[in-house]
């Protein structure tokens, strides 16, 4: 039944990340919770919630894409969603190879794993 918040755009770099948590803050009304498309825009994020004195997971949760490798080293370490890119690949691959031979190919779920760390927390 929530509505959902503003839908800013990044170009997958941390700097974008920190632009929109500058947006964020400026906005006034900082939310409860905020799912980033990439680990390294959640990185320029957390420096901006940093930088502005909000806290990281009491004031506001934070979920990124990817688990690229160091993401356990944040601070704090971050959720995030970890999809085997490799597999997606080979999957990829697959499709292309039937379309291109003509066959069938069969569509096939790829399931991406919650990896849960010190990033979130439940809303105060």
């Amino acid at each position: 039944g929530l509505e959902p918040g503003p839908c800013l755009r990044g170009d997958w770099l941390p700097a974008s990340g920190y632009a929109a948590g500058r947006q964020l803050l400026a906005d006034g009304d900082l939310p409860t919770a905020v799912f980033v498309a990439n680990d390294q825009m959640c990185q320029g994020l957390l420096r901006a919630l940093a930088q502005a004195g909000a806290r990281c997971p009491e004031d506001i949760s934070l979920v990124g894409f990817d688990d690229f490798l160091g993401t356990d080293q944040f601070i704090p370490p971050l959720t995030t969603v970890r999809q085997d890119f490799s597999l997606l690949g080979e999957v990829c691959v697959e499709m292309l190879l039937a379309e291109i031979s003509g066959t069938a190919s069969p569509s096939r779920a790829l399931v991406p794993e919650l990896i849960v760390r010190e990033s979130t927390a439940p809303p105060t």
